[in-house]
């Protein structure tokens, strides 16, 4: 049954995503998605306009973010407290601490952080002992963690740049 007109019509009369059949018929189709016009959701029973549905089960966005275990955005300041806390074992605190004895520089090559790449500073440490080091731009960051943090590697590489400058 189509979910606008309420007839009942044959399945091949619903026009489908290759996987799922609407709930509004090929005829209703259209002037539902061109505005205006409300649906039915098949899981909450709620009417709501047809833009609130971005698929072909008659299933509203709401719907579909619960049934996939969507969570709303949490506060950053707490996200980011929340990831110092569990990927290095520092807080905000000594992070901020840090960057104030840095000057609000990466430690490696001395760049601002206002200029640095990402326009941050990240937390360089220890991938063996977990130890924090210093805060670096992200160009350095990666710089040493695809060197794998192998003196040698970074040796071999500053010696090829040279010589080709």
């Amino acid at each position: 049954m189509c979910t606008r007109c309420r007839v009942y019509k044959p399945l091949n009369d619903f026009p489908t995503n290759g996987k799922y059949h609407r709930r509004v018929c090929r005829v209703c189709w259209p002037i539902v998605r061109a505005g205006g016009e409300t649906l039915e959701c098949r899981e909450c029973g709620v009417t709501k306009p047809a833009t609130s549905f971005d698929n072909s089960r008659g299933v509203c966005q709401s719907c579909v973010r619960k049934s996939s275990g969507y969570a709303p955005r949490v506060d950053p300041e707490r996200q980011r407290a929340a990831n110092l806390l569990k990927n290095y074992g520092i807080t905000v605190e000594a992070y901020e601490a840090k960057r104030q004895a840095q000057d609000g520089k990466c430690a490696c090559c001395g760049i601002d952080e206002s200029d640095a790449p990402r326009g941050r500073l990240y937390v360089d440490h220890d991938h063996d002992t977990g130890q924090v080091r210093d805060l670096l731009c992200s160009n350095c960051n990666m710089m040493i963690g695809y060197a794998l943090e192998d003196t040698r590697i970074l040796r071999a590489g500053a010696a090829y740049v040279a010589k080709w400058l």
